[in-house]
């Protein structure tokens, strides 16, 4: 039930290089609704401050945790977690991470060069340069398949069947990664700019769900870095 949540990230970056990160994660009424059900209480989990502090390290060096409160939208629950940086040079984000450990309904996500539970080594996080008043934000290489690797462009009905029943725990699900500067931006070579607000990846599940070709891209994609996934899906809307 933890898969149908929003995962929002808006790092906020200073002229300084200082600045903070602020987390919203919710969880649609009906994945609220099934964990009652179950007597469980996962918004309850998000507001653990021990796991919301423990979180800031995956975040990277220096990252502190400020504060932790419910947060609910348009019939939502979940919690908004605010973390502080001095140096936007140390912040690291790894939003396929996130794809992952939402299933787990742990905030944050896991370092982006921490094995996972499998020990298998996670895709490198994004990470950022800050110099002179620009910032550059570094996306990790695409990883390209071995020689021997079996095309991934050919139909598998057993794969698409357990995709199709996995479809809907995934239709409220969505990750959005997005960068402000307050202080405005002059310039800028990103594709989606809006006012101080730069868009990195807002990724809604449902609008990809619904589309069998999208979603068996979706599924072929699961080892995917956040740059092949953000340019997999840089049609749809957001």
């Amino acid at each position: 039930t933890a898969s149908c949540i929003e995962n929002e990230n808006a790092i906020r970056v200073n002229k300084d290089g200082s600045g903070t990160i602020t987390q919203t994660m919710l969880l649609s009424a009906e994945a609220l609704a099934m964990a009652q059900e179950g007597g469980e209480d996962p918004v309850k989990d998000l507001l653990e401050k021990d796991k919301a502090a423990a979180a800031a390290a995956n975040f990277g060096e220096g990252v502190t945790l400020e504060s932790v409160e419910p947060y609910e939208k348009d019939g939502r629950k979940g919690s908004r977690m605010v973390f502080a940086f001095k140096d936007i040079n140390k912040v690291k984000f790894a939003p396929d991470s996130a794809l992952s450990d939402m299933g787990e309904g742990m905030p944050g996500g896991a370092p982006g060069d921490a094995p996972d539970a499998a020990g298998e080594k996670k895709s490198e996080p994004v990470t950022f340069t800050y110099k002179d008043g620009v910032l550059t934000v570094n996306m990790p290489a695409e990883e390209k398949p071995a020689a021997d690797t079996p095309g991934n462009d050919a139909e598998d009905p057993m794969a698409d069947q357990m995709m199709a029943m996995i479809a809907p725990m995934l239709k409220d699900m969505r990750i959005a990664m997005k960068i402000e500067i307050p202080g405005g931006i002059e310039e800028s070579d990103a594709t989606h700019v809006d006012g101080t607000t730069v868009t990195l990846m807002d990724l809604p599940m449902g609008k990809l769900v619904s589309d069998p070709a999208k979603l068996r891209k979706l599924n072929q994609l699961k080892d995917g870095g956040p740059a092949e996934i953000a340019a997999a899906f840089n049609d749809v809307d957001g």
